[in-house]
């Protein structure tokens, strides 16, 4: 089991890495306002159930 929540730890990881660049791509004009907020709203969800797994997992 510490093996898998150590794989969503690295997951929450990279999926918060991921948020950064989307808004540093966005800030930098190089992608368009829709194609973020619908790229940004993806990446909470994946964010969401990552915390959730992990937190399940711990419990």
């Amino acid at each position: 089991m510490k093996d898998f929540i150590s794989k969503m730890h690295i997951a929450l990881k990279e999926a918060n890495e991921t948020k950064y660049w989307l808004q540093l791509l966005h800030e930098s004009g190089y992608i368009e306002d829709k194609i973020y907020d619908s790229m940004i709203l993806d990446n909470k969800n994946i964010i969401g159930t990552l915390v959730n797994i992990i937190k399940s997992a711990k419990s």
